[in-house]
């Protein structure tokens, strides 16, 4: 069957498709998959500009920065030096350290908080070259050598300016209000 520029498709698919001429064939129609004519090239320069920026700058949610001080990174050896054959599989490099705001010591946490499926944010508070477990996930699966913040003298643990039996506040401060 020859088709001329005044014949008209005979099969079905042919006869519905939106082909001729006048046509904008950058519109997709109702009910297509299709993302228009130029969406293809333009879908793959985003995709090679996203993977770029995330090899550029780290993938989401891991904090390929540093923001450790040189005095932080002392609290961070505080920790790792308790961190042998951890539940978890927590390593000294995957620490990181933050000034606590609300007083004395530095937070050293582990940003991933998903292991094995399960969320754990992992948290201590460093005060004078003594690491503190703030919650259990940290005590039980990684640390639990360590004394509670409880297990300290109230005028030692009040100048954190943290709650001794709530790690709340100081999830708040590392991880964001959402806890």
């Amino acid at each position: 069957m020859r088709f001329g520029f005044h014949t008209w498709p005979n099969h079905a698919l042919q006869r519905a498709r939106r082909g001729r001429r006048g046509c904008n064939c950058c519109v997709p129609c109702a009910g297509s998959l299709s993302l228009g004519r130029y969406a293809g090239g333009n879908a793959m320069k985003l995709i090679g500009l996203g993977t770029a920026l995330v090899v550029v700058l780290g993938a989401p949610g891991c904090d390929s920065g540093s923001n450790d001080s040189p005095t932080s990174t002392a609290e961070i050896r505080v920790v790792a030096q308790h961190l042998a054959g951890n539940k978890l599989g927590i390593k000294a490099e995957d620490l990181r350290s933050l000034p606590n705001p609300r007083g004395q010591g530095t937070f050293v946490y582990c940003p991933t908080t998903r292991f094995s499926g399960v969320e754990r944010k992992v948290i201590w508070l460093v005060l004078a070259d003594q690491a503190f477990p703030l919650n259990g996930a940290t005590k039980g699966s990684v640390t639990p050598s360590l004394p509670w913040p409880r297990e300290v003298p109230e005028e030692q643990w009040s100048v954190t300016g943290l709650d001794p039996y709530s790690p709340s506040d100081a999830l708040a401060i590392v991880f964001g209000d959402g806890q």
